[in-house]
């Protein structure tokens, strides 16, 4: 199992879902549609400095990864699993299941190099 991400790397993985949602960093991009799918992806922390020898050789951060579906049984719990090697923490359901989405929450401990 990868450890180590940039954040075009992470997109890219989540793109790969079964489901064909959309993904989009930090935020919702602005999008005239409704898909039935979409995940959302955003840092909880900055990026802790891991240091040796005075040197920073690596940053440790906390990524949490929220899918949204109308459907309550679609799922990327088997990407989230395979890929980072988590399960869900956390799952939201709707007000009205006509109008609103389920929401499954994940947060996913990783290595980056230096911006994020």
């Amino acid at each position: 199992m990868k450890r180590h991400w940039t954040r075009e790397e992470m997109h890219t993985a989540l793109k790969t879902n079964s489901l064909g949602a959309e993904v989009s960093y930090l935020d919702r991009e602005d999008n005239k549609s409704n898909p039935d799918n979409w995940i959302v992806y955003m840092p909880l922390n900055a990026p802790v400095a891991l240091r040796a020898d005075n040197r920073v050789h690596l940053r440790t951060m906390t990524v949490q990864i929220v899918h949204l579906h109308r459907l309550k049984l679609d799922s990327i719990a088997d990407l989230m699993l395979e890929t980072f090697a988590v399960e869900p923490n956390y799952s939201a359901t709707p007000k009205d299941t006509q109008t609103d989405y389920w929401s499954t929450y994940y947060e996913v401990q990783i290595f980056t190099g230096g911006g994020w």
